[in-house]
């Protein structure tokens, strides 16, 4: 599997917001794999690394991501 994801947010607001630090702009690409357990059951996992990042002021960000789930269907 093969996912890419965008994430847009926007800056902070409020009383005890720093709009200066808060906001960015990513775009991931995210290699995946499914397996099925049974008909109904599955798990997946997805490795997002970030093909682009920018973010307003100083902030963390991960140099990549895992991702695991379990799926059921009834």
């Amino acid at each position: 599997m093969l996912q890419m994801n965008a994430l847009f947010r926007g800056r902070d607001a409020g009383a005890q917001a720093e709009p200066e630090d808060s906001g960015g702009k990513s775009l991931f690409l995210s290699p995946g794999v499914s397996v099925g357990f049974t008909k109904d059951v599955r798990a997946y996992g997805f490795l997002q690394i970030p093909l682009y990042q920018y973010v307003n002021g100083v902030q963390l960000v991960a140099n990549r991501a895992i991702i695991v789930g379990l799926s059921s269907r009834f």
